[in-house]
């Protein structure tokens, strides 16, 4: 069948193709894609090509697909998946595939497998990993956002704290701490905030920065300091770009 999607043929060439896609092995499966949100990786994927450590060699004979935040409907499933996987399923799926040590993942790796497509095939090790994810919510666009919202939530657990003569780190944020959130209005950012005014061990104060005032506006209209102070959490987004000192503007902010 015919599929219509923006690959990479190169650095800073990408191109709106339209190509035949092969037919499906019995361990492969055919989606149409519905939902794909872009990744700042997608743009640095774009502008370095081959020197991108997950873009193939061949990318000019084999052009990859781009996009890896996808959803959409299941519409072929080759023999050997049809236990589990029928057409006419919602699917999101995990990107990170590591598979077998590789840097593989759609978006960057694959010919015929991506986000920013009509149709795509997804291949054998998406299904083998686990990777491959039915979606019974309603919107299509939240299940292509669960994957940069998964880094979010992996920086905060990510994090650690030490002390003085102790060996064993304090994993994840301080309970009533004080969190700042550095160019925090965009939609990173702002998912990033949705976590820390929401999950189970929370900051006392959380200070948003942005140089972009209209991004600070709509921030603090989707997350009214009124509703995190009801909380307990003492929230603040501030436009570092108007002051002379921001380190020393944000460190006032928390009393030093």
């Amino acid at each position: 069948m015919k599929a219509k999607a923006v690959r990479l043929h190169g650095a800073n060439d990408l191109r709106l193709d339209e190509f035949e896609l092969p037919e499906i092995k019995e361990d492969e499966i055919l989606v149409k894609v519905v939902s794909d949100s872009v990744c700042m990786s997608t743009y640095k994927c774009a502008i370095l090509g081959v020197n991108h450590k997950r873009v193939h060699e061949d990318v000019a004979d084999h052009p990859a697909i781009m996009g890896h935040e996808m959803a959409g409907d299941i519409v072929k499933v080759g023999a050997k998946h049809q236990d589990k996987f029928k057409p006419g399923m919602k699917f999101t799926l995990q990107p990170a595939l590591n598979y077998k040590g590789t840097m593989w993942s759609p978006g960057y790796s694959y010919e015929f497998f991506g986000g920013d497509t009509t149709y795509c095939i997804i291949p054998a090790e998406v299904m083998e990993l686990g990777c491959l994810l039915e979606y019974k919510g309603k919107a299509y666009y939240e299940a292509s956002l669960a994957e940069p919202m998964s880094c979010s939530i992996g920086a905060f657990n990510a994090a650690y704290h030490t002390h003085m003569g102790v060996y064993k780190h304090e994993m994840g944020i301080k309970k009533d701490g004080k969190l700042a959130i550095l160019a925090g209005a965009g939609p990173m950012g702002l998912g990033a905030l949705t976590y820390a005014l929401h999950r189970d061990i929370r900051p006392k104060m959380v200070v948003v920065a942005d140089v972009n005032q209209e991004r600070l506006d709509r921030a603090a209209h989707l997350f009214p300091v009124e509703e995190a102070a009801a909380d307990g959490i003492e929230l603040h987004f501030v436009n570092t770009g108007k002051m002379e000192d921001p380190a020393a503007g944000l460190k006032e902010i928390t009393g030093g």
